[in-house]
């Protein structure tokens, strides 16, 4: 799909767009996610098993 949108923008195409603009995305700042990373390396328990959300509860629309 990413191939498809920059050989798109490289040609001067129209580039196509997906969804109807309902979708929205939640946002981190890259030194939250370094942080989160390290404290979940440096935790001594193993509470950590599965996916860990980072980032911020709110979302923001892409349409």
């Amino acid at each position: 799909m990413r191939r498809k949108k920059f050989c798109q923008a490289l040609c001067g195409e129209v580039l196509s767009i997906s969804g109807d603009g309902s979708q929205t995305r939640s946002f981190c700042r890259a030194e939250d996610l370094i942080d989160a990373r390290v404290r979940l390396m440096e935790a001594s328990d193993d509470s950590f098993s599965g996916p860990v959300k980072v980032g911020k509860p709110a979302e923001f629309s892409i349409g």
